[in-house]
């Protein structure tokens, strides 16, 4: 599994931890700055996506959950196994990505949430035996509202902000 955080907004952390749960070697693609934070998570191996291009060193995945859309999503197919799989997150370019894997003939779906209590029950039980790790980026109150969502909007969110009405 190949999975890159840089605007996954706290997907990309929790696919990392649930994919390792689940036996997957994943390779996941960051910027320097990220990737003790990736080891740290359990991703096997790192490639600083700023200096090299993906592609070049990672072949033959079987599953890539594309969590920036556009054109790394569409590089990202030159990594996949003939027989791979593309899931993509961002829903604003999930059309283009899509398409570009049918023109290649590659397997490319968008995500699709159905809800489901026995898995939301597995990830809960995950997280109360300190498997699944929730990274915070931050805490905001609704006056903060602006804030939060200007540092959401740069991209580079480590983890998840919570928005407390508490």
């Amino acid at each position: 599994m190949c999975t890159d955080p840089r605007r996954c907004r706290g997907v990309g952390h929790l696919a990392v931890q649930i994919a390792k749960w689940a036996g997957a070697h994943v390779l996941g693609t960051a910027s320097m700055h990220n990737h003790e934070f990736l080891g740290d998570l359990g991703v096997d191996r790192v490639i600083d996506y700023q200096h090299k291009r993906v592609p070049e060193h990672a072949k033959d995945i079987d599953l890539i959950i594309d969590c920036v859309g556009g054109e790394s999503g569409i590089e990202a197919l030159e990594c996949l196994k003939p027989d791979g799989r593309l899931v993509t997150l961002p829903s604003v370019t999930k059309d283009i990505v899509i398409a570009a894997g049918q023109a290649q003939n590659r397997h490319v779906e968008a995500i699709r949430v159905m809800p489901d209590a026995a898995q939301l029950e597995q990830i809960v039980a995950l997280y109360a035996d300190d498997i699944l790790r929730l990274q915070i980026n931050g805490s905001y109150q609704p006056d903060q509202l602006e804030e939060a969502f200007e540092l959401s909007a740069t991209g580079h969110v480590c983890g998840k902000l919570i928005l407390s009405f508490a």
